[in-house]
């Protein structure tokens, strides 16, 4: 059953303050426009995908933030820029001490999860409370800064953790300082098992 597959698996600790799924979760549509709410008032673009074929998931699934890996398909996409990662700017940005060979890991890193457009990703599910939101979406923000906007291509998107539940914040100054420290968590947890296991499913 899909509330089984997408349960947060609470008898297992937290691993780098993310809760594993008992299992994967596969979710896959073109990219669709959404609220336009996160590049202009947010500053944390998403692809969002369509929710018609996953009523069933969502009707089931804890609404919050999750973390996965997305695979971009769109032959178009060739140019992307693979020199930026919102994951590695964030990580800068708390990591300022950050000397030259860990700047050089990093974007080996990066390269590696950028191999077969696979990126890392912090979606976020369900009826944003912040916005209260009539219907549930489903958003993913891959981690990677891209030159262009890739409407009407194909996403797929491997779902492996959660971070926590959607609640309205007291000003949108806390909402989007907490969404970079969930970007900054996902980026440490896909790195680890058992979540990076789940980008296979995408291989």
């Amino acid at each position: 059953m899909a509330s089984a597959i997408t349960i947060p698996n609470r008898t297992l600790s937290k691993i780098k303050n993310v809760i594993p799924l008992e299992q994967p979760l596969l979710m896959k549509g073109k990219v669709i426009h959404g609220y336009g709410r996160g590049s202009k008032l947010l500053g944390i673009p998403t692809a969002n995908i369509p929710t018609d074929p996953y009523e069933h998931e969502l009707s089931t699934m804890e609404m919050g933030v999750y973390i996965g890996f997305a695979k971009l398909n769109n032959p178009s996409m060739n140019s992307l820029d693979s020199s930026l990662d919102s994951s590695s700017q964030i990580n800068s940005l708390m990591n300022p001490s950050m000397n030259s060979s860990e700047n050089t890991k990093i974007d080996k890193q990066l390269e590696q999860h950028t191999k077969n457009n696979i990126f890392k990703t912090v979606i976020g599910i369900g009826d944003n409370p912040q916005f209260q939101n009539i219907k549930k979406t489903i958003e993913p923000h891959l981690l990677h800064e891209f030159d262009k906007d890739f409407y009407d291509a194909n996403l797929e998107i491997v779902i492996c953790g959660y971070i926590r539940p959607y609640f309205k914040f007291n000003s949108l100054e806390e909402l989007i300082e907490t969404m970079h420290k969930d970007i900054f968590i996902g980026k440490e947890a896909l790195d680890v098992e058992p979540f990076i296991n789940a980008k296979n499913l995408l291989l």
